[in-house]
């Protein structure tokens, strides 16, 4: 398998697993401490913020740290 590959294929599975961490951690911890009638509202949109930020840094770090290694 390419090189190139590989790293796609690390920082696509990185990315994933870290969104969805940080999916359910917000998610849990907007649930917890946000109260009131949008409760459900604002922790989904938490989560959503969470999970692109957190999934995107990841995915990018993964992708860095595999590139370097293959040299």
């Amino acid at each position: 398998m390419p090189v190139g590959l590989r790293v796609f294929l690390l920082s696509l599975v990185c990315g994933a697993a870290g969104g969805y961490a940080a999916f359910r951690v917000a998610f849990w911890l907007a649930m917890k401490f946000v109260g009131g009638e949008y409760r459900d509202v604002i922790a989904i949109g938490a989560a959503v913020l969470s999970a692109l930020l957190i999934g995107c840094a990841s995915a990018v770090t993964a992708g860095v740290l595999a590139g370097r290694a293959r040299r």
